[in-house]
């Protein structure tokens, strides 16, 4: 908003540009402090937030420099022609190309792997789905193993005397506590 404002008063180009370039530097900011509070960071993330990085950089450079490089009557044109500002442009397009990549490569991987546990899990406790626990099941008969299998006794009366409710809330208990053992876990029945 202060940025739209500027351009409609007299102030001098250098120090209108002051205001988009902080607030360019401080959104490219957040996006990084955003990268670093994800807690599972992979090769994409760390290749966005570098190439995040080398962006803030650009606008942190042109926040203090450019104030400091030339004074209140230097216009835009006179900035294009030092050739300080073609190559920041060039920078910037470059790692903003490389950056909307990396955010796209990003979203895609998350919904792929979003959906690959929609499919390995079972809906209700969350636990490997049929499918998903005998496809463990098999790479552990070549390398060797243990199974358990569980039942909870009676739990047909649980559902018929309490509601199927109950019976969902006894079977995401029991997963819970199968969970807690460390061990791959998954729902057959």
């Amino acid at each position: 908003a202060i940025v739209v404002a500027t351009k409609f008063t007299d102030m001098p180009f250098v120090y209108r540009t002051i205001f988009f370039q902080l607030a360019c530097f401080l959104a490219l900011f957040d996006c990084v402090h955003r990268i670093l509070k994800h807690s599972q960071r992979g090769l994409i993330d760390y290749g966005l937030m570098a190439t995040v990085s080398g962006l803030m950089a650009i606008f942190g450079f042109r926040l203090v420099a450019y104030p400091i490089m030339f004074d209140a009557s230097t216009t835009y044109a006179q900035i294009i022609e030092t050739g300080v500002e073609p190559l920041t442009l060039v920078f910037s397009a470059v790692l903003s190309g490389l950056a909307v990549f990396l955010m796209l490569a990003r979203i895609i991987n998350g919904v792929i792997v979003a959906y690959r546990r929609r499919s390995e899990l079972d809906s209700l406790t969350g636990l490997l789905n049929h499918q998903a626990f005998h496809q463990l099941a098999s790479i552990a008969d070549k390398t060797g193993g243990s199974v358990i299998f569980c039942d909870i006794d009676h739990f047909k009366s649980i559902n018929d005397r309490f509601g199927h409710s109950a019976g969902d809330k006894a079977l995401c208990a029991f997963a819970e506590l199968l969970r807690l053992s460390g061990y791959p876990t998954g729902r057959l029945g």
